[in-house]
């Protein structure tokens, strides 16, 4: 269902289940992090970051594969002042700092008191490695790069649209026009990646594109399918995010599906198997039982 599917994003933000978890740790480097445990002083830094205006737009992001049994790597961005879709405003790092899932919930909360508004998402970073690009997944979806906004969802009396803007071109689509959201890869070693959306006319629109620079230590990780579902992880995320908001906000219900290549399902990579069976099991122990 649609709301299972949302919850099995929400977890795949909080944790990989165990099996999954011993069978990647043996394969990555234990990552060296300072885990900021004293809230107060975190909030009253970002604090004097973003003044007493509460004009800000704050962004709390989490990071894939952080290889810690308790702490998730957590980056805090400024997405401006009033972030309008596709104004030239790069986001603007306030801390990058590991935490468990107490810290990040206490930190969300007075964040509320500091910003404009709150916004939740994920980040593309792996364990230690720098980020690119990120998605707001709450309260509504979007993705942005370093250097701004990359796709927003608005809304006009004809109906909601995707604003996108990707190599300085500029453009709008209806949500109702989308057929499917696809991710792409290249042919082994798969370094070239795309996320693209399939129009109802035949038309496919560049969402965002990148090559893998070899943020995990190939000597370490291996067999290349693991390293290739890892860092393509946020990708697939995003992709998986984009399919809901097309659900939530076109008018007639948009069915639009999410298409992976065969390297990225469970039929072509162990690894994607092991990692969807790791989110089945932490979303039955977490959803609720109704009576």
């Amino acid at each position: 269902s649609r709301q299972l599917v949302a919850y099995a994003l929400q977890m795949a933000m909080r944790c990989v289940a165990a099996d999954t978890g011993r069978s990647l740790s043996c394969v990555l480097r234990r990552c060296v992090s300072t885990a900021y445990r004293d809230v107060e002083s975190l909030v009253s830094a970002v604090r004097g970051s973003f003044g007493e205006e509460r004009n800000a737009h704050g962004f709390v992001g989490v990071g894939q594969y952080y290889n810690h049994d308790e702490l998730t790597r957590i980056v805090l961005l400024r997405l401006g002042d009033n972030w309008t879709p596709l104004r030239d405003t790069a986001p603007q790092e306030i801390a990058d700092f590991a935490t468990d899932q107490f810290g990040i919930r206490d930190i969300v909360d007075k964040l509320q008191h500091i910003c404009h508004s709150v916004l939740t998402g994920e980040l593309d970073c792996i364990q230690n490695s720098d980020w690119k690009f990120g998605f707001v997944a709450k309260p509504d979806f979007s993705i942005f790069s370093r250097r701004g906004l990359i796709l927003q969802t608005k809304s006009y009396f004809t109906g909601p649209r995707f604003h996108l803007k990707w190599n300085e071109t500029e453009q709008t689509c209806r949500l109702d026009d989308v057929k499917s959201v696809s991710v792409h890869v290249s042919d082994e070693p798969w370094e070239d990646r795309r996320l693209v959306l399939e129009l109802e006319n035949g038309k496919h629109i560049t969402v965002l594109e990148t090559t893998d620079e070899h943020t995990l230590d190939q000597t370490v990780l291996d067999p290349p399918l693991a390293r290739l579902m890892m860092s393509t992880e946020w990708l697939v995320k995003a992709g998986a995010h984009l399919c809901l908001a097309l659900s939530r906000h076109a008018l007639f219900s948009n069915r639009s599906v999410l298409l992976l290549p065969q390297v990225l399902r469970e039929e072509g990579n162990v690894w994607v198997q092991m990692r969807n069976r790791a989110w089945a099991q932490g979303v039955a122990s977490q959803v609720p039982v109704e009576d």
